[in-house]
């Protein structure tokens, strides 16, 4: 990914969790929304942000991640994908970016 949103929700503030994005692609439902977008980190980098985030043991991390459809499949799905693997800013700026596309 090149740091910034592709084409391809969020919440308004750019950063918060968004329960309902992640929804219709675990559902298979993305074709009834009119835009999907997708917060993307590379599984080594989720495994890694719930250890040490959340404190869970690294078995339990893979086996949750384990039981949810493959990231990659999540963001070949989705209409938009943000890059989640760099810095909070990083991320920021890559919703400012796209935030004008979704509320035109």
């Amino acid at each position: 990914m090149d740091g910034r949103a592709h084409s391809r929700g969020f919440d308004a503030r750019g950063l918060g969790r968004c329960p309902r994005c992640a929804s219709p692609l675990r559902e298979r439902l993305e074709s009834i929304y009119p835009v999907v977008v997708f917060v993307y980190v590379p599984e080594e980098l989720q495994v890694r942000r719930l250890v040490q985030e959340r404190g869970l043991p690294e078995d339990r991390a893979r086996a949750m991640l384990a039981a949810q459809m493959p990231i990659d499949q999540k963001r070949d799905r989705a209409q938009h994908v943000v890059d989640n693997s760099g810095t909070r800013e990083e991320t920021r700026e890559q919703l400012q970016h796209l935030w004008p596309l979704l509320t035109r």
